[in-house]
């Protein structure tokens, strides 16, 4: 159904984790730790306000649960966070440029025309699926713990899977016919109020569209998913505090494929371009 091994996307992206492993690893386990981060800091800040300090935390710092270093060691936590995605971009940059080279190379073995344009493009469009690889472990995770409290689960999660990926690729299909190449030819006057100033303006509106779709499909997965757990647990006995919350936070994580959906579509042409490099004969 999914025709991996026909995907320009994801051989192009089994190439580029091929030409920089060690980088790609890296940078996803601090984008890992960005979420970790952010999450338990969340956790920790509003467990201070409602009183509630994990004892060993308590035993570290020495000090009682009303001062006010709790709240700091929170906002710390985010700071770090903030840090660990920054490392984790900085390792995905140099991974894309060793790429950038590899690809350079493979231009230089065959007729397929490349312009830096499409270099850009690609870097772009990697950082976009990166970004989504943690996300993604997450909602694999959580949707394996399901299966293991309820193995009835697994035809649910199925369905969504299929579901989600035709919607992945419609929406991509959507984005593509709607990013074309702006024509730079002619005078300022003629531009001004035409039809091709209205399509560039529908343009940079399309991943607010996308977002806005996104989002409405992730708020009913939300309220169902935590009204799913809140009545099984309900049912057969068990804390439904951390399965909700972790439940909750994977499908929010949803919100990064509006790039993916975005990008995949408006650099089609760049993508094509880079897997010719990579994949017509004689290569």
């Amino acid at each position: 159904m999914f025709n991996l091994h026909k995907s320009k996307l994801a051989n192009v992206l089994f190439c580029f984790v091929k030409t920089a492993p060690l980088l790609v690893l890296i940078g996803i386990i601090f984008r890992f730790l960005f979420i970790v981060l952010q999450v338990s800091s969340i956790w920790f800040i509003f467990g201070w306000v409602g009183g509630n300090v994990k004892p060993v935390v308590k035993e570290m710092i020495g000090l009682p649960v009303e001062s006010y270093i709790y709240p700091c060691i929170g906002a710390l936590g985010f700071i770090l966070s903030t840090l660990c995605l920054l490392i984790g971009k900085m390792c995905s940059l140099k991974a894309t440029c060793q790429f950038e080279k590899v690809i350079v190379e493979k231009v230089g073995n065959n007729q397929v025309l490349i312009s830096k344009g499409d270099l850009k493009n690609i870097v772009k469009l990697l950082i976009s699926v990166m970004d989504v690889m943690v996300p993604l472990a997450l909602i694999v995770t959580v949707s394996a713990l399901w299966i293991h409290v309820t193995p009835y689960m697994l035809i649910l999660i199925f369905i969504m899977l299929c579901g989600g990926a035709w919607l992945l690729k419609k929406g991509v299909g959507f984005s593509a016919k709607r990013y074309k190449p702006i024509n730079r030819t002619g005078k300022l006057e003629s531009y001004v109020g035409s039809q091709e100033q209205q399509g560039f303006y529908k343009m940079l509106l399309l991943p607010n569209y996308i977002m806005l779709a996104l989002m409405s499909i992730i708020a009913i997965l939300i309220v169902t998913s935590l009204i799913a757990t809140k009545l099984y647990f309900e049912s057969h006995g068990g804390q439904i505090g951390y399965m909700a919350i972790l439940t909750g936070v994977a499908f929010l994580q949803m919100r990064s494929f509006s790039n993916i959906v975005v990008r995949a579509g408006a650099y089609n042409k760049s993508l094509s371009a880079i897997y010719k490099a990579f994949f017509t004969k004689g290569t």
